[in-house]
């Protein structure tokens, strides 16, 4: 089916083809019915008018595919976000980013939960000669066990229980362009034969039928889990793990490099204040030191959400440390002597300190945060301010 121009989604007789098509249907369907029926056919081989009967399916399957996409699979994608590449890090990953894109073959990004595989992913197929396909991501650890055989490789009419109609799988929609297959450590280990088979010669069945179809995609898979334990473990395939593994990615976390989280922060910044219409754009230097020191245990994901909590509840021009509030325990910062290298020094910071008089204090007056204040000798604005920086 690759090799037919029709399917290119850069040709442009696309849509008057399809059309044509649809009003061809009826006379292909007529057409048939006088082969069954005709009995100057009857010696005709029944091969062949079953293969008839197939190809008129399948037309009728990739013209209720054509309908459907927009609702049922996300081929489309905006570009990607700025990716900053401050850190030898990211430098290093956007060299290889860049050499990953220049190939077909199959690519494993691995890295902790929100590090940006997914953003990664997306750069990768914007920078190869698939761009003009879609992008279609498959998330294995959020679609239904029972279903994700069905959004992977699609099914006939009658193939389970509630399959009224054929239905083309993800891998269809993403012909001519790149399968994105998120979190595929989580893949159920009794369809992993199946995906294993697909990625050996890019050929599969759908769900019910026994004809063979091909698909001209490129895969891209990710996952959060370290590959040894992938490979070694018994919920996964290690035959599957080496088909995946060919070009590999790792993203670092974030705390691995806090030099470029500035302009990080700026960044994500700019992009939410412009899609919210908010006006800040900047953060004061005393809000920056503050997201130096922490963590980040949830990495570019955690810093996004943080960011984006600032900008809803801010007063004033530009973000300070105030509006900072962090998803974890105050304890996960790090020692501002050691942000650069991410080693973790838990309690022995002043901000770990003052976390724990606050909590304490608070415990001590059975919640009353006026009561707390006078006890911490601080005014109750202050206190309000510190439960809201510290999470408490």
């Amino acid at each position: 089916m690759s090799s037919n121009p029709i399917n290119s989604p850069d040709s442009p007789v696309r849509p008057m083809v399809v059309d044509d098509i649809r009003r061809l249907l009826p006379s292909m369907h007529d057409a048939a019915g006088v082969l069954t029926s005709d009995p100057s056919t009857a010696d005709r081989d029944a091969s062949d008018q079953h293969e008839s009967s197939e190809l008129i399916d399948e037309i009728q399957a990739a013209l209720t595919c054509a309908g459907d996409q927009s609702n049922e699979a996300p081929v489309a994608h905006e570009s990607s976000p700025r990716i900053i590449a401050a850190s030898n890090e990211m430098r290093a990953v956007m060299q290889r980013v860049t050499k990953v894109a220049r190939s077909s073959s199959t690519a494993l990004l691995t890295g902790e939960s929100g590090v940006g595989k997914t953003t990664i992913a997306v750069r990768i197929h914007e920078e190869s000669s698939r761009s003009s396909g879609p992008f279609v991501v498959v998330n294995c650890a959020a679609l239904p066990r029972d279903l994700i055989e069905s959004e992977l490789f699609g099914h006939t009419s009658g193939a389970f229980t509630g399959a009224l109609k054929k239905r083309a799988g993800r891998i269809e929609a993403a012909e001519g362009g790149t399968l994105f297959l998120d979190e595929v450590g989580d893949l159920p280990i009794e369809l992993q034969p199946k995906l294993l088979t697909f990625l050996q010669d890019r050929s599969f069945y759908r769900i019910g039928s026994d004809v063979t179809h091909h698909a001209n995609v490129r895969i891209i898979a990710a996952t959060n889990r370290d590959p040894r334990e992938l490979s070694a473990g018994d919920r996964f395939r290690p035959d599957l793990y080496y088909r995946l593994n060919v070009l590999r990615l790792h993203v670092p976390p974030l705390r691995d490099r806090l030099e470029e989280l500035p302009a990080l922060a700026s960044e994500i910044v700019r992009r939410i204040a412009n899609r919210n219409g908010e006006r800040v754009t900047s953060l004061t230097p005393a809000a920056l030191a503050s997201l130096q020191r922490h963590s980040w245990p949830g990495n570019v994901r955690e810093l996004e959400n943080v960011l984006e909590r600032a900008i809803a509840f801010h007063e004033g021009a530009a973000i300070d440390v105030d509006d900072l509030e962090f998803d974890v325990d105050s304890s996960d910062v790090l020692d501002e002597a050691d942000s650069n290298s991410g080693v973790r020094r838990g309690a022995t910071t002043l901000e770990a300190i003052e976390a724990r008089a606050v909590r304490d204090a608070l415990q001590c007056c059975d919640g009353n945060r006026a009561l707390a204040a006078q006890q911490l000798a601080i005014s109750e604005r202050s206190i309000y301010n510190k439960i809201k920086r510290f999470g408490l």
